[in-house]
């Protein structure tokens, strides 16, 4: 871990390979910039009105294959992701509506994932979205760090599935 301007407390991972002689560093990444990018471009689509777009970015392939096939459509699955907080009542249509004026998403400063229980890779997030001339409405979803943050989907949103 360390300081980076205009990013915060970078966390970085780091994939060492044994060769039969030494380890030697194989791959590496990081977590506040990609976590900071994966919300900017969930922000993009959901603004845009971009539901599928959004959907096969932020959430698991093959959690978002299974509930298709099972007939959910994408406003069901959203409703998945995204839970009103303080007992807002959301209109049932609320994600098939078009597009927001704004997604927010927390700004962070530093990993939100636990340095003492490090199989924890599950952070609740607080999204707000808004729509002209409405009020602004919070809901939480849950953010996951795969187990494997070198693979093409380092976060996603779960969908109360184990994601591997």
């Amino acid at each position: 871990q360390g300081f980076e301007e205009g990013t915060g407390f970078e966390t970085f991972i780091t994939w060492y390979k044994w060769d039969y002689k030494e380890y030697s560093e194989y791959k590496t990444t990081n977590i506040v910039r990609n976590l900071k990018a994966f919300y900017l471009i969930c922000s993009e689509y959901l603004r845009a009105g971009e539901i599928s777009e959004f959907l096969s970015y932020a959430i698991d392939s093959d959690a978002l294959s299974r509930l298709k096939k099972q007939g959910l459509t994408n406003n069901d699955i959203m409703n998945l992701v995204f839970k009103p907080v303080d007992g807002v009542r959301v209109p049932d249509n609320f994600f098939d509506t078009g597009s927001f004026s704004n997604v927010v998403f927390p700004d962070i400063m530093e990993t939100p994932f636990s340095y003492e229980n490090r199989n924890d890779l599950r952070h609740p997030v607080f999204v707000r979205f808004n729509r002209p001339g409405e009020k602004s409405i919070i809901f939480l979803a849950e953010l996951v760090m795969k187990k494997n943050p070198f693979q093409n989907k380092q976060f996603c949103f779960d969908l109360g599935e184990s994601i591997e």
